[in-house]
């Protein structure tokens, strides 16, 4: 009988998108039929659709009503989520791999509570801290530790998921009670950050693995070409530092961008920033490229760079850091999270969170100092963080799972 995995992530496309890209290449390789649930995407034989293309009354109800004030996200779309379902009795799933459920799109309980009661395999690749706390991703920005013996007045309502009305304690006793009911489900952690939170949670006595997210180092690795520098307004002759993100919200240190650009800029160093940013981190001495979808493109970019900063608050695991050292280049980062797995004495500087004091005196040490070997870079992603060595680790998973 052949083998049949089923994965499910808010996005399609991302990090995350990747990741579920790449977990199912590998899967096919090893025999398995694949197939995957997005929130909303265009749907295919082996993809399906949980939302419609466009915006519907439900999602109005939903994301309007339903999750800011009443049931919180992760527990609204009933019926969308039932439609799932069958989809799911359709493709019978041998084993199920879910990602970041979170993202206005499903019910969570109702999904869970169904491959529980189906006896499917399951386990959840966690790429943020949502399943263990009463709404958000993350919580060291704030320093907030209630997730540990429950949530309540919450100081991060008004960010993501968005929540007009405090449900936080319901909903971290209702995640409890979820996962201790379906004691068989696996969590993955992408760092060992992540492992040590999942040990301080809830589900600490389920079975918690650890696989070390990574990247395609056959994408990112040392490339150059000034055309491409060219094509974004900067100069191949004089040094580049970079810094990338999806979107610069104060999560990932959009507000310390303009104080790192002044610095570069009175050094004569062409700062190049990489995501969506909003006005009111508009800086003069930053070059904005917007995002970078071409992934050779922003390879060339990093390989091209002297060094990438990154003054992100909060990660789980940091993959823009991995990518900078698949391509060579070193890294100043502050120390949250995963980011301080990833980066040694060798490859970088690691600067205690939020301190721009800190962050600008590491830059300025940076360039005045003998510079950090772009090999040693390369080697340490290729033997830490390299997708085709951690990955296959998905897959050793899965099948352990089906034979449990």
């Amino acid at each position: 009988m052949s083998k049949v995995l089923l994965q499910i992530n808010c996005a399609s496309g991302g990090s995350t998108g990747g990741t579920v890209a790449s977990i199912n290449a590998l899967a096919k390789e090893a025999g398995y039929q694949t197939y995957t649930i997005f929130s909303r995407v265009v749907p295919s034989a082996e993809v399906y659709s949980v939302k419609s293309q466009r915006f519907t009354l439900s999602d109005r109800i939903n994301e309007r009503i339903l999750i800011p004030y009443i049931k919180g996200d992760g527990f609204s779309y009933y019926f969308e989520t039932k439609r799932a379902l069958r989809y799911i009795r359709k493709i019978s799933p041998s084993v199920v791999l879910l990602h970041n459920l979170h993202g206005y799109f499903l019910n969570v309980p109702v999904l869970i509570h169904y491959l529980h009661r189906h006896h499917i395999p399951m386990a959840i690749d966690l790429h943020d801290c949502w399943p263990i706390t009463g709404n958000c991703p993350y919580y060291d920005l704030l320093g907030c530790e209630k997730w540990k013996s429950g949530c309540n007045h919450c100081p991060a309502l008004n960010g993501y998921p968005l929540l007009k009305k405090d449900l936080t304690a319901r909903l971290w006793k209702k995640k409890k009670r979820l996962f201790e009911q379906c004691p068989e489900v696996v969590f993955v952690s992408v760092s060992h950050w992540l492992e040590q939170q999942l040990q301080m949670s809830f589900v600490k006595d389920h079975r918690i693995v650890n696989v070390e997210n990574g990247v395609r180092t056959d994408v990112f690795q040392p490339r150059k070409d000034p055309n491409v520098l060219l094509k974004y307004g900067l100069d191949p002759n004089k040094p580049i530092a970079i810094s990338v993100a999806s979107i610069w919200s104060p999560t990932k240190g959009g507000e310390y961008l303009a104080p790192i650009g002044d610095l570069l800029a009175s050094k004569g160093i062409q700062y190049a920033v990489v995501g969506e940013a909003g006005q009111s981190f508009v800086n003069s001495n930053i070059r904005y490229l917007g995002p970078i979808y071409d992934k050779q493109e922003l390879s060339i970019l990093y390989s091209s760079s002297r060094v990438f900063i990154n003054p992100t608050m909060q990660e789980a695991f940091g993959q823009v850091n991995a990518e900078a050292l698949a391509c060579g280049t070193p890294i100043i980062s502050f120390a949250t999270g995963g980011c301080v797995e990833i980066i040694d004495d060798k490859t970088g500087i690691l600067v205690p969170k939020g301190n721009l004091k800190e962050m600008l005196s590491a830059i300025n040490r940076f360039f005045e100092g003998p510079g950090f070997s772009a090999t040693d870079c390369r080697n340490r992603c290729l033997e830490l963080f390299d997708r085709r060595t951690n990955f296959p680790l998905y897959v050793s998973l899965l099948d352990s799972l089906i034979l449990d």
